[in-house]
């Protein structure tokens, strides 16, 4: 289930914290955080990177319009016995555009691009190998910076979330199902000069059926 929406002009920061991660995650319109399964998971749903049995390295470039362009790498290292530690960056650059003061003459050119660089820590809260069911949790830290020609405003956050798979536990009827939810960007506000503006922030819970 998606919800689309048109926010306040300058309402939040760091919108590029939105933008999503991932090839099958967008293809399935971004329904991930009961899904979460992969080193991605560090984006969608922290609380997933408890589901990997061996580490996992991920890479994506976008070419969006106008020059503007995004890389994210991640790379997760799973253990039975300590859960899973995972870091990821995500660095966006809008290219080069024209500049005006504030008497409306142009100024040249200048530059903008925003970056995050995230720690995550996953582990399992319950797991039944048999019965094959498990929740988990999981928890994400973020530093986070927009840049505008020379002017830059810093934050920091925190993500968390669960994961529950009832597995055959209530009966074989639930078996691949599993649920999901997420809080994003609890944290500070980045402010430019005087003023704040606040992440953006939301919760999100989902299904998935395998």
């Amino acid at each position: 289930v998606g919800t689309a929406y048109a926010a306040v002009p300058g309402s939040t920061s760091a919108d590029f914290l939105k933008l999503g991660i991932g090839p099958r995650a967008t293809a399935m319109g971004e329904a991930q955080v009961g899904l979460a399964d992969d080193v991605y998971a560090a984006y969608w749903n922290p609380a997933g990177l408890a589901q990997l049995q061996n580490p996992e390295a991920g890479f994506v470039h976008t070419q969006y319009i106008q020059d503007i362009q995004s890389d994210y790498a991640a790379y997760v290292h799973p253990s039975p016995k300590w859960g899973s530690l995972a870091g990821s960056v995500t660095y966006l650059n809008t290219g080069k555009f024209e500049s005006f003061d504030a008497l409306g003459q142009p100024a040249g050119q200048v530059g903008a691009s925003d970056a995050a660089l995230s720690l995550s820590y996953a582990h399992s809260l319950f797991k039944d190998r048999r019965m094959e069911s498990e929740l988990s949790l999981g928890v994400t830290g973020k530093w986070i910076q927009e840049r505008l020609d020379t002017v830059s405003a810093q934050a920091y956050a925190v993500d968390t979330g669960l994961i529950f798979s009832p597995g055959k536990k209530f009966g074989e009827v639930l078996e691949g199902l599993k649920g999901g939810l997420m809080i994003r960007n609890l944290g500070t506000s980045l402010k430019f000069d005087r003023e704040s503006f606040s992440l953006p922030r939301s919760v999100t819970a989902g299904l998935s059926w395998t």
